[in-house]
Parts: C-alpha cells; sequence; structure tokens
C-alpha cells in the first residue's frame, strides 16, 4: 500500500501563511533595518517637521501655537525640556539593567549585537541632549507675541524626544524578553535537577512506650 497523501491545508491555515509571508516577514525586516540604523530617526524628524510644515503653510492649518502667548510658548518648553531629561533619566536605568544583567542568554545578546546595542544606547543619549539644548534655545529666541521661528526649534527638539523615546523603550524591552526567556529556561531546569530526594520512612515501636510511635529517617 502506498504512502498516504499529505493533508491539504485548511482555510485557516492558507490565511496565516498568507499573513506571516506578506505582514510579518516584512514588518520584521522594517524593524530591523530601523533599529540596526539609529540615524533612520533623522529621516523620520525631517518627515514630520516637513509634512506639519507643508499644513500650516500650504494649507493654513495645524499650527498649534497660534493660539499660545510668549509665557504659555516658554513654559512649554520649558515642559519639553523637563521631559526629555525624564527620558534621559530613563535611559540610565535602562543601560544599568543592561550592564548588570548576567546569564548565558545575556551573553550571547552581547556577544551577537554588543556593538548594535552599544550604537543605539550612544545614538538616545547624545540626541537627547541635542533635545535639550534645542528647547533652550527655544526659550531663549522666543518673545514678543510671534514666536519667531522657535515653535519650529522646540517642534524638531520634541520629535528627537518621542522617537528616542520609542527606541529606547524597543531596547528596554528586548532586554526584559531576554532576562524573562532565560528565567523560565532556568526554571524548566532547576525543580527536577534540585528536587531534593525523598527519604524513605519506616515506622518503629518506641520501648518504654509501646502505644507510641514515631517516624525514623534512614
Amino acid at each position: 500500500m502506498g504512502a498516504s497523501a499529505k493533508p491539504s491545508m485548511t482555510f485557516k491555515q492558507r490565511m496565516v501563511a498568507i499573513y506571516h509571508a506578506r505582514v510579518t516577514r516584512p514588518a520584521q525586516r522594517i524593524s530591523d533595518f530601523w533599529s540596526d540604523h539609529p540615524m533612520t530617526d533623522m529621516a523620520l524628524i525631517a518627515l514630520l517637521v516637513v509634512s506639519h510644515a507643508t499644513c500650516v503653510f500650504v494649507f493654513n492649518f495645524g499650527d498649534v501655537f497660534s493660539w499660545a502667548d510668549a509665557s504659555q510658548r516658554t513654559d512649554t518648553y520649558a515642559a519639553g525640556a523637563g521631559i526629555t531629561a525624564l527620558i534621559a533619566g530613563f535611559t540610565g536605568t535602562a543601560i544599568a539593567q543592561y550592564g548588570s544583567s548576567s546569564g548565558p542568554l545575556i551573553s550571547a545578546i552581547r556577544a551577537a549585537y554588543g556593538s548594535r546595542i552599544r550604537k543605539n544606547w550612544l545614538s538616545i543619549t547624545k540626541w537627547l541632549m541635542v533635545a535639550a539644548a534645542l528647547c533652550v534655545i527655544s526659550m531663549a529666541i522666543d518673545g514678543g507675541a510671534r514666536p519667531k521661528g522657535s515653535s519650529w526649534v522646540f517642534e524638531v527638539a520634541f520629535a528627537i524626544a518621542i522617537l528616542k523615546f520609542t527606541r529606547l523603550i524597543f531596547l528596554f524591552d528586548l532586554i526584559l524578553i531576554s532576562i524573562d526567556r532565560q528565567d523560565k529556561a532556568l526554571s524548566s531546569v532547576l525543580p527536577s535537577a534540585m528536587r531534593p530526594q525523598a527519604q524513605s520512612k519506616r515506622r518503629v515501636r518506641v520501648p518504654h512506650d509501646p502505644g507510641v510511635e514515631f517516624d525514623e529517617e534512614d
């Protein structure tokens, strides 16, 4: 009797395969390219700012600072500088978590992707410093009834902070996922390896008190 024919894929399996082929894999390639090239953030920032400028100067809408006076604008710039400093604090926490983590999986990640992770950390830290400086420059050049270009300087700084914070979240999530997987692998191995052997017990009778019994370990 010949070998039985291989069962055909169901409709759901076909849809899952098509999804992975057309959506998941291209998205993964884009994510890998973005994570390997931190300077792509600058292209995204330029695209966002140019698109907003087109809406303001060509279509006459989207000017978010047209309603604000000088004090409100400077308060917003100061808040942006504070947010940038807060993100920089998260960067230090993530770097400390990465540096203090140990184990075979983390060591393998450092060996394989250490240079890329370091490049991302440096890019985040460097451009957050630039964003903070741009917020201060916005406060310095703003004055009078009109922003005098300070709003666009602040918009560039805010876009830098948002995109670098997104990259920071990506790296921090990568570290946490690696630690979780390592802990799960250890938890699946250690219980069986460290389980204490059951000690056999036997019932014995106390000579002086025949009615009392106790357990004695071998």
